[in-house]
C-alpha cells in the first residue's frame, strides 16, 4: 500500500535477539516464524475490519497480507489491482485517477475520506481505538489485536527457551 511505512520498535529486542543467537543457532528462522505469526494476526484483523468499511476499503480488503523476515513483521496492501487502497485507508486531499479529470470538477461527490496525514505513529494506537491522524480501519485493528501481537512473540520465545532448557 502506498504511503507511510510505519514501524513499531520494541526497545531491547535487537540486544535480546543477539543474546539468543548465542543460545540457539536456529534463532533466525524462529524469529522469522514469530514475525510471520505476529504479522498474520494484524493482517487478518485489518482485512476483516476493511471488509466492513466503506466501498473502497471493502474492495481493498483482499489485498492486505502479512510479510515477514527474520528482522521485521509488516502488513502490506494495495498493488496494481488495488491502486485505490492507499486512498481508502489514509484518505486523500484531492481527487486522483479518472475522477481528477476536468469533466468531474463540478461533482460534489467524495472519492475518498479526508486525508489523515503521514505523521501517524503506530504506537499511538495503544492508547485509543482511533487516534488523531491515524489511518482509517488500520489503527482500530492494531488497537484491538495489540495484546495478541505481543503474545505471539512471547509464545515463540517461551517455546524456544523451554526446548533449549530440556536439551541441556
Amino acid at each position: 500500500m502506498a504511503g507511510p511505512d510505519p514501524d513499531i520498535h520494541i526497545k531491547g529486542l535487537k540486544e535480546f535477539r543477539d543474546a539468543l543467537k548465542d543460545v540457539d543457532r536456529s534463532w533466525g528462522k524462529t524469529m522469522g516464524q514469530a514475525n510471520k505469526a505476529a504479522a498474520d494476526i494484524m493482517a487478518q484483523e485489518m482485512s476483516s475490519r476493511a471488509g466492513s468499511g466503506d466501498k473502497r476499503q471493502r474492495a481493498s480488503a483482499n489485498s492486505i497480507r502479512a510479510v515477514a523476515d527474520q528482522l521485521r513483521a509488516k502488513v502490506r496492501g494495495g498493488g496494481a489491482r488495488y491502486p485505490f487502497a492507499a486512498g481508502a485507508f489514509f484518505g486523500a486531499r484531492y481527487r486522483s485517477g479518472w475522477y481528477a479529470q476536468d469533466k468531474y470538477a463540478g461533482s460534489t461527490g467524495k472519492q475518498f475520506l479526508p486525508w489523515v496525514g503521514n505523521q501517524w505513529d503506530p504506537g499511538d494506537s495503544l492508547d485509543s481505538s482511533q487516534p488523531q491522524g491515524a489511518p482509517y480501519v488500520l489503527s482500530a485493528a492494531i488497537y484491538a489485536k495489540r495484546e495478541d501481537f505481543i503474545d505471539a512473540y512471547g509464545d515463540i520465545i517461551t517455546r524456544v527457551l523451554s526446548e533449549r532448557a530440556f536439551d541441556q
